[in-house]
């Protein structure tokens, strides 16, 4: 039992080094790096299924796995059938979104672990501060490229290909930076330098909706935060200073930010929004409503339905694309995935470190297509297990009250064999 639990502490280990190797490597939107993130996770797959075999081990189940397994089994029709308008394309998806339903299984069952949840929010702040210093390093000397490539017609900041991927990433993160710097004191000052710096890298990106969504999430948090502290829970004077002290030095790395970023673009023309790609998008869905063109196929099908309207056919409002793509299942899945996050969402964390940051996520998504960066997809799933796996009860008034995270997790589990604490967290 004891060599189960260090398997899924390896487990976990893998799933985070996997999302950071994408997020650092590009924004992993090349097909290198998406075949090397498919192979490890078909590997870490295989590994659990032999597991299984030959020693069973409790699975935990998850409402969350119905939107991911509607995308699937629409991609599998579709292939199946030969309903897609580019074959290889819709096969391709499919491999792709296979491995990030394996991602999702896994990082659900490992992070079910209280002892082994609680790195998940650590290993955030690490890869904030990590993103947001290379941000910055290479605003400075990159001269316009991405690490070590150029990115001709591209608007590349930090690890990323465009400045929307940054902002959807940091949207992403920074409510969980922040509320692992309000909750557990030993990582305050980690959370704190990271939220800072993630910010303030944000806004320098020079992203309106980003820049929009990131002051938004603060403001909840503020308000939360100030609701829970009168409310009476967590009352004392060090509480309310390291709030404060916390969303005041996030705030002004925000507003720090956006200023520097202003700056550095004053004398150059604002990006312009090309709306032509989502209008197509919902033409394309009324033509297939019922199966799509394909999932990944959306390109090609723009192409060939409207040969001559200028814009790329990577942009525009994601969830229609979606639904141009697999028709009806792109209701489906969005529709379920919405309808789940205020049902599983359990503790004060998962409200605002998991529903919070996905749904600003996925409000950028009527403005940018940032599905097409695999490294943001496996953060966002990384977080709804979070969701899926943080807390037992009382969904809605576990807004504001709190709960330490990993401080807790490790204080009542302090006495308990490692699998004994995993069976405990799995019958919550």
């Amino acid at each position: 039992m004891i060599l189960y639990y260090r398997f899924r502490q390896l487990s976990s280990l893998g799933l985070i080094a996997l999302t950071g190797f994408a997020v650092f490597l590009f924004g992993a939107v090349d097909s290198p790096t998406v075949t090397i993130i498919q192979v490890a996770l078909a590997a870490l797959a295989l590994a659990w299924a032999i597991r299984k075999l030959r020693n069973p081990y409790r699975f935990v189940a998850s409402g969350f796995y119905l939107p991911l397994l509607v995308i699937v089994g629409a991609a599998g029709v579709q292939t199946l059938f030969s309903l897609s308008a580019s074959t290889h394309a819709t096969e391709s998806g499919l491999a792709l979104w296979l491995a990030y339903l394996a991602f999702f299984v896994i990082a659900v069952n490992v992070q079910a672990d209280p002892m082994i949840r609680g790195t998940w929010p650590t290993a955030a702040c690490w890869l904030g501060l990590g993103v947001g210093l290379m941000a910055m390093l290479q605003a400075l000397v990159a001269g316009g490229g991405v690490l070590w490539r150029s990115a001709p017609g591209l608007q590349p900041f930090g690890p990323f290909a465009g400045f929307e991927y940054f902002a959807v990433f940091a949207e992403l993160l920074f409510p969980i930076l922040l509320i692992t710097a309000l909750d557990n004191s030993r990582r305050r000052a980690l959370g704190i330098a990271a939220a800072e710096v993630l910010a303030a890298s944000a806004a320098a990106a020079v992203s309106p909706t980003g820049f929009l969504l990131l002051t938004a999430e603060l403001v909840v948090i503020l308000i939360v935060e100030v609701v829970t502290l009168a409310l009476g829970r967590g009352k004392n004077a060090r509480r309310i200073v390291s709030s404060a002290g916390a969303l005041g030095v996030a705030a002004g790395a925000l507003v720090a930010g956006g200023i520097i970023g202003q700056l550095a673009q004053a004398g150059t023309d604002p990006p312009v929004s090309d709306d032509s790609a989502s209008t197509a998008a919902w033409q394309l869905f009324q033509q297939k409503k019922a199966i799509g063109h394909g999932l990944g196929a959306f390109p090609v099908a723009y192409r060939a339905e409207f040969p001559t309207t200028p814009g790329t056919a990577f942009s525009g409002a994601e969830p229609v694309r979606l639904m141009a793509e697999i028709g009806i299942a792109g209701i489906v899945a969005q529709v379920l995935l919405i309808g789940l996050l205020p049902i599983m969402a359990r503790t004060h964390r998962a409200w605002l470190g998991g529903v919070l940051a996905l749904a600003a996520a996925w409000a950028h998504s009527w403005n940018y297509s940032w599905l097409g960066s695999p490294a943001l997809v496996l953060v966002a799933l990384g977080l709804l297990a979070l969701v899926a796996t943080d807390g037992s009860r009382l969904p809605l008034r576990a807004i504001f009250r709190r709960r330490s995270g990993t401080n807790m997790a490790t204080h009542s589990h302090q006495n308990q064999s490692p699998q004994r604490a995993y069976q405990l967290s799995s019958v919550e």
